[in-house]
């Protein structure tokens, strides 16, 4: 057939922009939210359902533990709630680990990590664990749907790790 395929940095561009905040807007949110001070962090309600909705963009930012319970206070008495990273480029781990731990019901180990300390092909730190952990307060524990894409990279991956084994 006639297929185009667009490979390199031009496919990256082509599909995070058929990602659509406007669509999103305009034909499944009630309302949206924009969250301050995190660049880009908003929530919302799905027009005629009990379910919320919360796009979190990219990974930087400031307070995301007040940021996640004001929004729980708002999105927590409803049946579900879909958490939204596609097109997330990542920043820090820090700033999502804590979005994370109001969805956690008890703590368990998200991941163990190794970080490169040398040059030599086996140089690593010993293994240290990374724990998603209940934090206590607000904690939404009815189901959550988390949605990525292969544009959700560095500390979004991170976040999927710690979303992925909360029961």
């Amino acid at each position: 057939g006639n297929r185009t395929y667009v490979s390199g940095s031009k496919g990256i561009d082509v599909a995070m922009k058929s990602f659509s905040k406007t669509l999103l807007d305009e034909k499944y949110l009630e309302y949206r939210t924009i969250v301050e001070p995190a660049p880009d962090f908003s929530y919302g309600k799905i027009k005629d359902k009990s379910i919320g909705y919360i796009y979190i963009g990219d990974s930087d930012g400031n307070h995301p533990e007040q940021t996640i319970d004001e929004i729980l206070e708002v999105l927590g008495d409803l049946e579900a709630i879909i958490v939204d990273v596609r097109n997330n480029g990542g920043g820090s781990s820090n700033f999502m680990k804590p979005i994370a731990n109001a969805f956690a019901t008890e703590d368990r180990l998200a991941y163990t990590l190794q970080e490169r300390i040398g040059v030599n092909y086996n140089d690593f730190s010993e293994p240290f664990s990374v724990y998603t952990t209940n934090d206590g307060v607000n904690q939404y524990t009815n189901p959550v749907i988390l949605l990525t894409d292969r544009f959700s990279v560095s500390a979004a991956e991170d976040f999927t790790l710690h979303m992925k084994i909360i029961e």
